[in-house]
């Protein structure tokens, strides 16, 4: 209600701050409160990590210390042209705790299963204080940070949340602040590139690329052309779904790496004997053998729509020659029948997925790309016009990776004393995602000595299912 008086008045430009309309790729989870987490066996210097933490953001990504602000009907950055103590470029907490990481019993570790397993991740509540912002309303509040970091301290080990709106930054962006940050802690700031304050990469897609036509009804792939009353149904049907179907529950999957090998070792010999030059990833055959796992029940021709998210910016890297914070993402797609994921085997969903993604990043589809890029920057403050991912009576799978964004990459190795500290595990937690259903929702967000590990949603009752089924295992 607010931001709909709002939006009936003019309100000015304020003079103090330098103002960004937050890009249409951002507004589709602007919604989502996300915590990236990390853990760290070591004790990093609580002091050192807050001076470098708002050293990197004034210096190298000042977009970080933007405030979200909604106003004459858009959705705005305000990047404050001064930080001070009364309006810092982040909100930093600390908290220090008696026990060791053990006693959490985290991170999992799946003990010696061989199997890929499940594991509750239910300790978000140690890489967060109580008064991080739960929702989007709380981001609104005048003068509020967008950038939220907390940190924990144990007597073997650091925690590390960073909480946002999930429209400030995506796995990419929180690698560039990362990588700032680290720079800072570690005495190299200088050497990093800046963030341009007012840096608009999509702006500039728009003004370099020459209009052309894209098929009716269809601006951007893999967003099925619909109908006003195909619109209405299809949001019926979500909201109906959102009061009446069973809870949402996120869980760690643990992938063993030899197990994994094992399974792609599998996949590559029966390549090798169809006499194809065809390829599968380690990935692609994790998440195709999760996906019949989960399906392996269904007998109906629903239509799955199995999407992958990209990365723009390796993609277009003219147009990203800076670091970006913001998103800067799209998927691919590769549709298949729900029968047809439970039935065939791990290899036939594996080369889907492989080949919907060597599809989309081939030389021949950049400029198609650009093209859409192009066409939704014109949606920047408002976001894009609703299409939809899926139609009625479909499903939707997303993957993304935080491995290839480096995540464990980073060393803090200035807030440890000189000794290397890498993140040793990472995954996310959502304090609030609106309307957004997050079923199907797979994040591979972490990988350890011993395994890859996917953050994963789905319905309580489809968890329950799973075991009854004998696909993966409970630790």
């Amino acid at each position: 209600m607010l931001r709909w008086l709002s939006s009936r008045w003019t309100a000015p430009t304020p003079a103090d701050v330098d103002i960004v309309p937050c890009c249409s790729l951002d507004l589709t989870s602007r919604a989502v409160i996300i915590t990236f987490s990390f853990v760290f066996h070591a004790q990093l210097d609580v002091d050192i990590l807050r001076q470098a933490l708002f050293q990197a953001v004034e210096q190298k990504i000042p977009r970080a210390g933007a405030r979200l602000v909604y106003r004459n009907g858009q959705y705005e950055w305000h990047i404050p042209k001064q930080f001070s103590a009364e309006r810092p470029p982040a909100r930093f907490t600390h908290a220090q705790l008696d026990a060791p990481l053990s006693a959490f019993n985290f991170p999992p570790s799946g003990g010696d299963m061989t199997q890929p397993c499940v594991a509750d991740g239910n300790h978000e509540h140690l890489f967060k204080d109580s008064n991080v912002p739960k929702s989007l309303s709380d981001l609104l509040r005048p003068g509020t940070p967008a950038l939220h970091v907390h940190v924990c301290t144990l007597p073997d080990a650091t925690l590390i949340g960073v909480t946002s709106t999930h429209a400030l930054m995506d796995a990419h962006g929180m690698r560039a602040l990362l990588v700032a940050w680290t720079a800072a802690v570690n005495g190299s700031l200088d050497a990093v590139p800046a963030m341009p304050r007012t840096f608009d990469p999509l702006a500039d897609i728009a003004v370099a690329t020459v209009p052309t036509s894209r098929p009716v009804g269809e601006p951007m792939r893999f967003f099925p052309h619909s109908s006003f009353f195909t619109k209405v149904r299809f949001l019926v049907s979500y909201i109906w779904k959102a009061f009446h179907v069973g809870e949402e529950r996120r869980k760690l999957v643990r992938f063993p790496k030899t197990w994994l090998a094992e399974q792609k070792r599998l996949c590559m010999d029966e390549l090798s004997i169809r006499g194809t030059k065809e390829y599968v990833g380690t990935v692609d055959v994790l998440l195709a053998w999760l996906y019949k796992t989960v399906y392996t029940h269904r007998k109906d021709a629903t239509l799955v729509r199995i999407k992958t998210v990209v990365n723009v910016r390796r993609l277009l890297p003219t147009f990203f020659a800076q670091p970006y914070l913001n998103n800067a993402a799209t998927w691919t797609e590769a549709s298949l029948p729900a029968s047809v994921i439970a039935s065939q085997p791990v290899l036939e969903t594996a080369l889907a997925i492989r080949r919907s993604i060597d599809s989309y990043v081939s030389p021949s589809s950049v400029s198609t790309l650009q093209q859409e890029m192009a066409w939704s920057a014109q949606f920047a403050g408002v976001g894009l016009k609703l299409m939809l991912p899926y139609l009625p009576g479909e499903e939707m799978l997303i993957a993304s990776s935080w491995r290839s964004a480096g995540l464990q990459e980073v060393d803090f190795l200035g807030a440890a004393g000189g000794k290397s500290a890498k993140a040793v595990f990472a995954f996310p937690s959502l304090s609030e995602k609106g309307w957004l259903s997050m079923e199907g929702v797979g994040t591979l967000c972490c990988e350890t000595d011993d395994a890859m590990w996917l953050s994963f949603t789905l319905r309580e009752d489809a968890w329950t299912r799973i075991p009854r089924d004998g696909g993966l295992a409970f630790a």
